[in-house]
């Protein structure tokens, strides 16, 4: 029986790990360690070869049935052939430790500037707004579900000082700095501080989701107060924004413009807390679990990409973020009391999340171009991290009294950077309405303007804020709790393997999906 044991054991390890000792000194390297290090695991190299393998039978299937529809030169084909190659960019990329939306968003960057690259040109404009919508309504929902109620009823105060501090303080020292710097108009130039203050959630939250499921930054809410900050903060831009717009171009819908944007986050809410309450209902419990986690899945993806489209075909485009966070956590109240269905409800987003990421920070990548970095990319940088300056010193303000040591404000800070499809979204808006309406070619100019510095944010600071918090993210936080399984492979992809009671990890929730740990003052 021991030598049993001990063999499986074995072969576990080889399976998991490579080989790198010398076959003649039985020592390894520095070398062998460089490569032990950057290298994946045997267990997870299997898994990426599997994926890759799915992908081409999936493209092949898809030529069967629609043949020329799929060859190259079809809009199927570049969508395809993009979302392939993103994520082998962000596999490979992630073989150095780096974030993988780096290297899918490298790849979309590449798609469009590369001359000898002409599939790009095969992509509706259309069918690039629909998939990223789809991916931040995928990306909003699981954010929901990370929420921890109890926890938030602690931080609410927080949420709002950090939500509404920074963002003020971003909108209007870019207001500033893009008046003096890049000689818009005032309103042009707040219109761009309210865009540029609009976090990026499809950029963090991967992270703080990830960080949260090993463990780091949970016992001070730090993953569920940056959460719920995200989609708040969103609203509060486009609410801004929508207002500067209106006064910019100066339209008779001026006041009703003004009134209807601080309604807008009441809309989602009540829309997503309608759906979510409705999700508790159906489908019935009596289900076997696993058709009952299939169920939940599919209402609440469903459920969040409708509000996401509805709020928008409405003009209500600051209802459907928090819309959509509000519905999963309402629908999370539920699923939490069953400990096994929120772990499978979790496990099973998480799964569609990874198929969807490629083809949003694809689509992201592919916003940035040669033509539009040439223009004010000096002056433009410049005040781009003027104004970030600001807000992160207000970040650190509003951060004292919550119970934060130096080094969890300072990571606080790093999530608080990016920016990403708020300004690919809306950042065209201004040039768009004033060419449409053949406007003067100084407000064109202005659109231009605001569309390439909404650019450069996007280049600068989602690489960056994802590298700082995944790299530095380990340092600065406290780790409160040793997950159940570290591998990210088997939390996701082991779905249907029931874990082995211990007592070692009795009552610790393995997945970031999983309700806080309570620190140990209060568990006595």
């Amino acid at each position: 029986m021991e030598v049993a044991t001990i063999q499986s054991n074995v072969v576990v390890d080889n399976w998991s790990h490579w080989d790198m000792t010398d076959f003649e000194t039985g020592e390894k390297k520095w070398y062998h360690k460089v490569l032990e290090f950057i290298l994946p695991t045997r267990k997870k190299m299997n898994i990426y070869i599997t994926k890759l393998l799915i992908l081409i039978f999936f493209f092949l299937t898809v030529l069967g049935m629609l043949m020329k529809g799929a060859m190259p030169g079809s809009q199927v084909f570049a969508v395809l052939l993009l979302g392939l190659l993103a994520a082998i960019g962000g596999k490979l990329i992630s073989f150095i430790k780096l974030p993988p939306l780096l290297g899918m968003m490298i790849v979309g960057f590449l798609f469009r500037n590369v001359e000898a690259i002409s599939f790009y040109e095969d992509i509706d404009r259309k069918t690039i707004m629909v998939l990223r919508e789809v991916a931040l309504a995928i990306i909003l929902m699981r954010a929901g579900l990370g929420i921890d109620g109890q926890q938030l009823k602690k931080s609410k105060l927080a949420v709002l000082r950090l939500t509404v501090v920074p963002l003020i303080v971003e909108a209007l020292s870019m207001g500033v700095f893009a008046h003096f710097l890049l000689g818009l108009p005032w309103m042009f130039a707040l219109m761009l501080g309210f865009i540029l203050s609009a976090i990026a959630p499809e950029v963090i939250l991967p992270v703080i989701l990830h960080l949260e499921s090993q463990g780091y930054g949970g016992s001070k809410g730090i993953p569920t107060i940056l959460i719920a900050a995200c989609s708040l903060d969103d609203i509060g831009a486009i609410a801004g924004f929508t207002i500067c717009f209106s006064i910019a171009f100066s339209d008779d819908n001026l006041i009703w413009t003004i009134v209807k944007a601080p309604l807008e986050p009441v809309v989602g809410f009540a829309f997503g807390a309608v759906f979510g309450v409705i999700f508790w209902s159906f489908p019935s419990e009596r289900l076997k679990k696993n058709t009952l986690i299939f169920y939940n899945v599919l209402l609440i993806s469903f459920g969040a990409m409708t509000v996401l489209f509805a709020s928008t075909r409405l003009g209500l485009p600051g209802a459907g973020p928090l819309g959509c966070i509000t519905l999963a956590f309402i629908a999370g109240i539920k699923f939490r009391q069953d400990e096994v269905r929120f772990k499978g409800v979790q496990k099973v987003t998480s799964q569609i999340w990874a198929i969807i990421n490629p083809f949003l920070f694809a689509m992201i990548g592919t916003e940035v171009t040669l033509d539009t970095l040439q223009n004010n990319a000096g002056y433009g940088i410049l005040a781009i991290f003027c104004a970030l300056s600001c807000r992160s010193v207000a970040t650190v303000l509003v951060c004292f009294g919550l119970n934060l040591n130096f080094k969890e404000k300072i990571y606080m800070v790093f999530s608080w950077l990016p920016k990403a499809v708020v300004q690919a979204a809306i950042g065209s808006q201004a040039l768009d309405y004033a060419r449409i309406h053949n406007l003067h070619p100084e407000l064109q100019k202005y659109g231009e303007i605001v569309l390439n510095v909404c650019v450069l944010s996007i280049l600068v600071t989602a690489p960056l804020s994802a590298v700082l918090c995944t790299v530095f993210g380990p340092y600065l936080l406290t780790r409160d709790r040793i997950p159940e399984i570290e591998d990210e492979y088997e939390t996701e992809d082991e779905l249907s393997e029931t874990p082995k009671p211990s007592a070692s990890v009795a009552g610790i929730e393995a997945s970031s999906s999983q309700p806080l740990v309570t620190p140990d003052s209060q568990k006595h």
